[in-house]
């Protein structure tokens, strides 16, 4: 809720409470003239209490009890046990007893009925003040309740449709995906095989290797997008620091690295560090082939700075698909841990790419 909106709230509350005691007081005079000092002071009395029946619904009801019966507070017992009805639990006894007592309260209040019609219109009279103030408590109460089941619905629904979509997603990525990266896999081992030239050997190689560790991260994404949701579910394993030596050793470029980290961070810095080198290894191999590369991870105590640096391109650059979202979505995994990603062209022709996250 904004700063106005719960401005407007409360002062709509404040008028609503001084309203009921300002009719409450008014009905109160009214018996003026049948009235002893005692039971006037009691009657307005009762008025004065009632912005206190919501957190003091109790004490409320007694001193609106003795206003009406020594005096005429009926406004205020039909407001008191409307109350009732909306904070308080066990309400069929306590409707019962709320009911009565206002029913009662109001034959008191008045003159004896002299024949028959009179009875019956008090009589009609008190039951319409002892029990439509409960009702429309009740009433309240069930459309809060129905109110909140409808929220439950809503949100059951979304969450049943977030489900299905990730079974469709899971589903066209083992489909599409794998099956393609197998391919490539397949393709590369045998070209590993049958070629007798080294260097297309050792590219064939990381080819393979790259494609058969991409394999391995999409199959654990499948098992978490096909089981998320469910009411018990084990993370799949997440890279972290120790895999930054595999992960900058065969990723197909010539690449000096300094790994200064500890292994004992944090599992969310872990995976935040893995990320940002391979997205910057990643955007290298894109857009800087046959680059030189530095990486430099180290940790001073305080943060964890990850910095991947790059020169020029020696190679003609390969059109390669690109949604542009891997800088942004390293950008909001750092903010998540309130760090910092700072990416621009250098001087010389390459890229930097600073990573700083401080710990938790």
């Amino acid at each position: 809720m904004t700063t106005g909106t719960h401005g407007r709230t409360s002062g709509r509350t404040v008028l609503v409470e001084a309203g009921l005691v300002v009719l409450a007081v008014v009905d109160a005079l009214i018996g003026l003239p049948y009235s002893s000092t005692g039971a006037l002071v009691s009657a307005l009395l009762a008025a004065a209490v009632l912005p206190l029946r919501r957190r003091l619904p109790w004490v409320c009801a007694v001193v609106v009890a003795v206003g009406l019966f020594w005096g005429y507070a009926l406004l205020a017992a039909m407001v008191v046990v409307f109350s009732l009805a909306v904070v308080t639990g066990a309400r069929r006894r306590i409707g019962v007893v709320a009911a009565l007592s206002v029913f009662v309260g109001n034959l008191v209040a008045t003159e004896l009925p002299q024949d028959l019609d009179d009875w019956v219109s008090a009589v009609l009279y008190g039951l319409i003040f002892a029990t439509a103030p409960w009702a429309l408590g009740e009433l309240v109460v069930t459309r809060r309740e129905l109110s909140r089941r409808l929220a439950e619905i809503d949100e059951r629904a979304a969450r049943e449709a977030l489900e299905r979509e990730r079974a469709v997603l899971a589903r066209e990525m083992h489909d599409v995906v794998s099956h393609q990266v197998s391919l490539i896999a397949v393709q590369a081992g045998a070209l590993q095989v049958t070629s007798t030239d080294d260097p297309t050997r050792s590219a064939a190689r990381t080819i393979r290797e790259l494609s058969v560790r991409t394999l391995d991260e999409l199959r654990s994404m499948v098992e978490v997008l096909r089981t998320a949701g469910g009411c018990v579910r084990e993370d799949a394993p997440q890279p972290g620091v120790r895999d930054l030596d595999g992960l900058t050793a065969g990723c197909g470029l010539a690449v000096r690295s300094s790994l200064q980290v500890p292994d004992d961070l944090p599992a969310p810095v872990q995976r935040a560090v893995f990320r940002a080198v391979q997205e910057g290894l990643t955007n290298v191999r894109k857009h800087a082939p046959g680059a030189q590369v530095a990486v430099v991870v180290a940790h001073d105590g305080e943060r964890t700075r990850v910095e991947v640096r790059n020169g020029p391109a020696t190679e003609p650059a390969q059109e390669l698909p690109s949604a542009r979202h891997g800088l942004l979505g390293l950008r909001e995994r750092a903010a998540l841990l309130d760090g910092q990603v700072d990416a621009a062209p250098t001087q010389d022709g390459g890229f930097a790419l600073v990573v700083t996250i401080p710990d938790p």
